[in-house]
């Protein structure tokens, strides 16, 4: 997923941008170039969250725990200097609300994985690949290329009770 940068410079008013991410994704080349075109070196400031991936993987979505995790990763940081955080990987939308509680109300939080379906939707309407009729149709999970139903119910269930 490419974190949302770009929608991210309109929210910023000329406060700094946090982007939150896997180490993978700060280190990678396309991410750099991205932030570098955007001539936005000088306000992004990258994070690498990869408990926050391991928590999530692991089904650990407590708000106590995650609250206290987060509060000791942004302690650091001088929050009034920030306008927007971008959540720049899939599974920190499972921690929206924690941080919400821990971010002041005028950081404007932006979740990437919109850019990243409608961006799919786009591609597989192109290369009209895509049905609509999708009723009564089965959606089949995987994760890391392996079937598991009772993750993805977990996951599911979560996301549907609390965002």
């Amino acid at each position: 997923m490419e974190p949302a940068v770009k929608p991210a410079l309109s929210h910023a008013d000329n406060k700094k941008i946090l982007v939150l991410a896997t180490p993978l994704t700060i280190k990678e080349n396309k991410y750099r170039n991205l932030v570098s075109k955007l001539d936005a070196d000088n306000i992004v400031v990258s994070m690498a969250l990869p408990e926050l991936v391991e928590y999530a993987e692991k089904g650990i979505f407590k708000n106590g725990k995650i609250i206290s995790f987060l509060k000791k990763k942004f302690q650091d940081y001088n929050l009034d200097e920030y306008g927007t955080i971008v959540l720049g990987c899939t599974h920190f939308l499972f921690y929206k609300r924690c941080f919400e509680e821990i971010i002041p109300e005028n950081i404007d939080i932006i979740d990437g994985n919109y850019g990243t379906v409608l961006h799919l939707k786009n591609t597989l309407i192109k290369n009209e690949l895509i049905n609509n009729m999708y009723y009564g149709q089965k959606i089949i999970f995987y994760f890391s290329g392996k079937f598991d139903n009772k993750r993805s119910e977990r996951y599911l269930n979560y996301y549907n009770n609390t965002l």
